[in-house]
């Protein structure tokens, strides 16, 4: 799709949702089934949506929308380059940066600790 196009459509979802998450795991490292089958998100008082080329898996709780690996590279480079809504978030262990999976990873945080603060 076209970056306008994307653009447009993310803004109109933010309108439906109070959080979408955009969710890249070329590592195949599960954390779209974990993130989807959290309690974090469970418990979470928001509207939820999550974008992702990933197969939906079951039990999810929340709103799921099917995109191709070149759509979510797209909406990641919009993401990187417009801080239009904080309610859009990118959920990926693939950073140039520090982030909280480092917390997850150095033991710090637990995987649902992650989510929460991601979610609020």
């Amino acid at each position: 799709m076209e970056k306008e196009f994307l653009y447009a459509v993310l803004k109109s979802v933010l309108e439906k949702y109070e959080r979408v998450f955009l969710i890249i795991d070329k590592e195949k490292s599960n954390l779209f089934a974990d993130f989807c089958n959290s309690n974090a998100l469970k418990n979470s008082k928001y509207r939820v949506l999550i974008l992702s080329s990933e197969p939906f898996p079951d039990n999810c709780y929340a709103q799921y929308y099917p995109i191709t690996e070149e759509d979510g590279d797209m909406l990641y480079k919009i993401y990187s380059m417009y801080e239009f809504s904080d309610r859009f978030q990118v959920l990926s262990r693939e950073t140039i940066c520090g982030d909280l999976f480092d917390l997850f990873d150095a033991g710090i945080l637990s995987l649902e600790e992650v989510f929460e603060a991601y979610l609020y």
